[in-house]
């Protein structure tokens, strides 16, 4: 056969393709649908997007639960113009005096009321501690850091063994008062409406709350400075 006659010839079909009419296309092998597998992908994707918002829900509960519980955020009341109606503490980790209103006249006061097992307490404690260090040479200032106990019934063995530990764990050298049967703290309830641990508040030389704060956020620490500067400057 010559070069020619084995160009011009036809190429040999496949077996089972020989016979099939001109013009005819073959397609590919094609995987064949299920019945019903449209509808299990559906549902397949709808409990995939259900358990996804599920999910997110649960996240901002968590959030909220968070935020609520521990409070790392400062909520703050002016209280102006507004006094306590009375003040009575007791030493707890020192051997001391008492304290009641009169003894505070004339004086810029930093009250700070917190409880060894609350977060945001132990949080502001060093920071509250720094500005009581930078007004201590200043007889006109008064820092009262006052232990507290969400329980009932505050029992004084327990709340200064707690504080103790707390002080030792912070590194932190205060004298620490306690508030016997809630005197103080109510009295703080009726006049400014905060509650929980911690709150601070900052009296003027006339008594006077001048601002208070609710739970704590770092940075916060230089509003109180700023303030207490200004009114020592006071007459």
């Amino acid at each position: 056969m010559s070069d020619t006659e084995q160009l011009h010839r036809p190429a040999k079909q496949p077996e089972g393709l020989r016979d099939l009419p001109d013009g005819f296309i073959v397609q590919p092998d094609r995987p064949t649908a299920k019945p019903g597998d449209s509808t299990l992908q559906r549902d397949q994707l709808t409990r995939k997007t259900q358990l996804s918002n599920w999910t997110v829900l649960a996240m901002i509960v968590l959030c909220f639960f968070v935020i609520i519980r521990f409070r790392p955020f400062a909520a703050q009341n002016s209280g102006e113009d507004k006094t306590l109606a009375q003040l009575r503490l007791q030493p707890l980790t020192f051997e001391g005096q008492p304290v009641e209103l009169a003894d505070l006249a004339g004086r810029v006061v930093l009250i700070n009321f917190w409880e060894p097992g609350s977060s945001p307490s132990r949080q502001a404690l060093p920071h509250l501690a720094a500005v009581e260090k930078r007004f201590r040479s200043r007889p006109a200032f008064k820092f009262l850091s006052v232990a507290c106990d969400r329980r009932t019934t505050e029992d004084s063995r327990t709340l200064r063994r707690d504080t103790r530990a707390v002080m030792e764990q912070e590194r932190l050298d205060l004298p620490i008062y306690a508030d016997p049967g809630g005197i103080s703290r109510s009295a703080v309830q009726q006049a400014v409406g905060l509650s929980g641990y911690p709150v601070t508040l900052i009296l003027d030389r006339a008594g006077r709350i001048r601002k208070a704060w609710s739970g704590f956020q770092p940075g916060v620490e230089t509003e109180m400075q700023q303030l207490i500067t200004g009114l020592l400057q006071e007459p």
